[in-house]
């Protein structure tokens, strides 16, 4: 895993709050906590996200990918002064979209996406330092109507039309994988919340630390490369 390097800095006792953060953050090097998503299909790429099981019972999938194969929890690319700053060097990146192609669309009444995330990722969001958009609707398989009655409640803005030629019936497919900043930074990328916000400009260097170090912990808790640190993406359609 490649570790974020961005850099806390304070107006207050900046030579002792450095020296506290390298030997804090020292696997994170003077940054807050970042991890990274990379898109897998059928090469062996490594990162905390892939592409996980592509169910083709049903129909056949095609150029099955991520928009970006990085999630960065890092300050803002262009916040370059405060407590929290950018470095220039991986910025914050908070959502990947997921595309792809299928066949026979008049055969099915739906396609279903499933996130399987890491414990990490849960605590992390549980404990409000993230969130994910609709989190519980991934986790149990996100259902997106392909065809079917005009009364159905179920979405259907994902689907579109084939980039692709050559195909029976094909149809498009689009859903973006959104992140965010949770409760714990009122929503806001922690550069914005410790510098600018009401409440978090009055929070203490030392207490800043120790929030931005667990959060690191709880999203690199280890080798990320492996099977138990990455996150799936699983890939279903349903038959009318």
């Amino acid at each position: 895993m490649n570790h974020k390097t961005s850099s806390l800095h304070s107006t207050r006792k900046r030579t002792t709050l450095l020296i506290s953060l390298f030997s804090i953050l020292a696997l994170a090097g003077t940054g807050f906590a970042s991890f990274i998503i990379s898109e897998k299909q059928t090469t062996d790429l490594e990162g905390n996200i892939e592409i996980g099981e592509v169910d083709d019972e049903t129909t056949t999938f095609y150029d099955v990918a991520l928009s970006h194969n990085t999630i960065s929890f890092n300050p803002s690319k262009n916040d370059k002064s405060g407590r929290v700053r950018s470095d220039g060097s991986d910025d914050e990146v908070l959502s990947t979209t997921l595309t792809f192609d299928f066949d026979y669309a008049k055969n099915l009444s739906s396609i279903t996406v499933q996130l399987d995330l890491t414990q990490g990722i849960k605590d992390a969001i549980s404990q409000n330092y993230i969130t994910l958009t609709d989190q519980q609707d991934l986790e149990n398989g996100k259902v997106f109507q392909v065809d079917g009655p005009t009364y159905s409640s179920l979405d259907t803005s994902h689907i579109g039309n084939s980039k692709r030629s050559g195909l029976t019936d094909g149809k498009g497919f689009t859903y973006t994988i959104e992140f965010g900043w949770g409760s714990l930074f009122h929503y806001k990328n922690p550069d914005e919340y410790y510098d600018n916000d009401d409440q978090g400009k009055l929070v203490s260097d030392d207490d800043m630390i120790t929030t931005l170090n667990s959060l690191h912990s709880l999203l690199s808790p280890g080798d990320a490369t492996t099977e138990s640190q990455k996150m799936k993406v699983n890939i279903s359609a349903q038959i009318n």
